[in-house]
């Protein structure tokens, strides 16, 4: 999650008399470069003030997460980077990020990003073969086949869905209905989601594995967002929101 602040601009009011200049915004910068300013700032700040009927019980639910990741969910990150060394986390990642590859191509394709799910498919076939099923990412040493990641979240985003509501979700955070229902919708490209009718106990096992080895990360983002937030509540949500715009628009 990225945390980007609301930049606040001062204009001063244009007064125009016989042969007197205009002290506007326009008059130093330009009236066309004035105004796309203005509009970027009224944009920011209607982001932020994201629609949130459901505040307080959101607010409850952020209070409990709160305490899980004080009590329970950074303890146990501490400790699983203390047995776990940082190459065979990485590893673990990285295989559990080559197969979600059928999420991001089907979600380029649904945007029209065909390019971007050619580069998306050679970076998966780079990574199983010559990274050893995904455990290496060595598609990073082939820059052309960088891509953004994509979900359905963001592809209803572009398609000009709206969040909807801001929802906080017990354990799991930050959310939107659009992102809830983007979030049920990649279950059926993800394959660790077939693997569960044939053998639960593995596919639970897996994707206890994956969530354990991002737990880390996740903390870590976490306490460099609330750190030093006066209402953390208000952090998270702003820098998720505006998180998820800055993905929809790549």
């Amino acid at each position: 999650m990225l945390l980007c602040g609301i930049l606040i601009f001062g204009a001063g009011c244009k007064t125009t008399t016989n042969n007197q200049a205009s002290t506007a915004p326009s008059a130093s910068f330009g009236e066309n470069a004035g105004d796309e300013a203005w509009e970027e700032f009224e944009d920011e700040v209607a982001y932020t003030r994201h629609y949130d009927p459901f505040e307080g019980f959101n607010r409850a639910i952020f209070s409990f997460n709160d305490g899980l990741y004080d009590y329970v969910l950074g303890p146990v990150a501490d400790g699983y980077k203390w047995v776990v060394p940082n190459g065979v986390r990485n590893g673990i990642s990285n295989f559990f990020d080559n197969i979600r590859y059928p999420i991001r191509f089907v979600n380029q394709i649904l945007q029209g990003k065909f390019a971007e799910g050619m580069k998306e498919t050679g970076m998966f076939l780079v990574n199983t073969t010559y990274g050893v099923v995904g455990i290496f990412d060595r598609a990073d040493e082939f820059p052309g086949l960088d891509v953004p990641p994509e979900d359905l979240g963001q592809t209803f985003g572009v398609w000009g869905i709206g969040n909807g509501p801001y929802i906080v979700i017990p354990v799991l955070g930050p959310s939107t209905a659009r992102d809830i229902f983007g979030r049920a919708g990649d279950r059926f490209a993800d394959p660790g989601s077939y693997l569960g009718y044939w053998q639960w106990e593995a596919a639970w096992s897996a994707r206890g594995v994956d969530n354990l080895n991002a737990l880390p990360g996740r903390v870590e983002v976490y306490e460099a967002i609330t750190g030093s937030a006066l209402d953390k509540y208000t952090a998270v949500k702003d820098g998720y929101l505006q998180l998820r715009k800055k993905q929809v628009e790549e």
